[in-house]
């Protein structure tokens, strides 16, 4: 990226984008700490954001305002105020809370999301970043990367993308929350879908279903899902849903049910459906290294429609093995009946590449984006509920929930 530039880069000349930085008074000179380590100034492990993604931070970019406290009321009035100074610009607020996520109160906490929730409704997607982080030197310096590169993302760029095993084809990523009863019951079901293509790159995302009837919950989810797939067939002739084990059976065999309709108009396209299982108790050993780590990107497979699949494991060319490796995850094909072997190893192949386009971090893997980001997305709509916060509009947003 350094060398080359991001995929797609943010204009920056007009002053159309910008960052805001959001601190309390007393503490202004660790923003403009962060500024300068985020200029590249400060370490010699990241060069800045303009060499790195081609967006420099100068006046015309970077703006800051100070608050009292943080409150919903301060940063209420900040948003309004930088409305109206910036009308027609794309701003990502950028928070130096007193706080961090691992020590938060209750109370801290619950602010959090409140501030999350506020910079949502006003169509801003904001980041976080604890005081602590900027006061430790240590810390910042090999953070800072990642804050930049999730900033970067927020302001609307894509700082790469991978070489797809299958081409021209989007994988719809389905994301589930529930709002429950005090009495345990499910009063709400929410579905809905994380657009990337299996190069990588963030297209978006559809509310898929929202309704308090779950006879009604499956339909809308299928009839979104053909909707989603009549939309993009024109740039797309592959589609290929990912989806986890907590999706009940009877669900997935409506949406297969979809899938056959959409098939019988349209004999062309190609269509499956992959179920991911990263809570699987399998614990897998390679004898032939010291470690018994497998190589990443291992597969076992268990029968023609299952397998076990390694996002992570020893590198090749490497033995050594310094960071605990999770397991491998469970993957079943669900959907076509009849695939071929070829077929199924080009989709987990897309699978295990989708893992490395993880804008949260420059070496950030674990599980496919499609799955990762749903599961993010559903962190936050479940704390919302908690705190009996409204629902807002998450489709026309860059990846807020990095």
């Amino acid at each position: 990226i350094k060398r080359y530039g991001p995929y797609l880069s943010v204009n920056s000349k007009e002053g159309t984008h910008k960052i805001c930085f959001i601190y309390k008074h007393e503490e202004k000179v660790f923003s403009h700490k962060l500024y300068y380590a985020l200029e590249g100034k400060t370490f010699t492990t990241f060069p800045g954001m303009e060499k790195m993604f081609c967006f420099p931070l100068n006046k015309k970019t970077v703006i800051g305002r100070g608050v009292d406290t943080f409150s919903l009321e301060s940063v209420t009035e900040i948003i309004l105020n930088i409305k109206i100074e910036f009308p027609n610009a794309y701003i990502v607020p950028v928070l130096i809370v007193p706080w961090t996520k691992e020590l938060a109160t209750e109370a801290e906490n619950k602010l959090y999301f409140e501030l999350k929730h506020l910079f949502l409704c006003h169509n801003m997607a904001c980041q976080f970043i604890s005081l602590s982080n900027v006061q430790n030197d240590s810390k910042l310096k090999w953070s800072v990367s990642g804050m930049a590169l999730q900033i970067f993302s927020k302001l609307g760029g894509s700082p790469w993308i991978l070489e797809p095993q299958t081409s021209n084809c989007l994988i719809i990523g389905l994301g589930q929350a529930y709002q429950k009863q005090e009495d345990a019951r499910i009063k709400r079901f929410f579905s809905y879908s994380i657009l990337t293509d299996t190069t990588g790159l963030f297209k978006g995302i559809k509310i898929l279903a929202d309704t308090n009837n779950r006879d009604d919950y499956a339909i809308k989810l299928a009839n979104s899902l053909k909707k989603i797939i009549s939309e993009y067939s024109r740039e797309y002739s592959s589609f290929v849903i990912h989806t986890s084990f907590r999706m009940k059976k009877k669900d997935v065999y409506i949406i297969r049910s979809a899938l056959n309709e959409v098939k019988k108009e349209n004999d062309n396209i190609n269509l499956a459906i992959l179920r991911f299982d990263d809570k699987s108790n399998y614990m897998c050993f390679d004898e032939n290294c010291n470690s018994l780590v497998p190589y990443e990107s291992t597969k076992v497979a268990l029968s023609h429609r299952e397998y076990l699949l390694w996002f992570e494991g020893r590198q090749y060319g490497d033995s050594y093995v310094n960071r605990r490796i999770g397991p491998p995850v469970r993957i079943v094909v669900d959907y076509p009946k009849e695939i071929c072997i070829e077929k199924i190893n080009d989709y987990l192949q897309d699978s295990i590449n989708l893992s490395g386009a993880n804008w949260r971090g420059f070496n950030a893997k674990s599980i496919p984006i499609s799955l990762l980001y749903a599961e993010l997305i559903s962190h936050f709509i479940s704390q919302f509920d908690k705190y009996d916060l409204g629902q807002i509009d998450i489709e026309n947003l860059t990846p807020w929930f990095l």
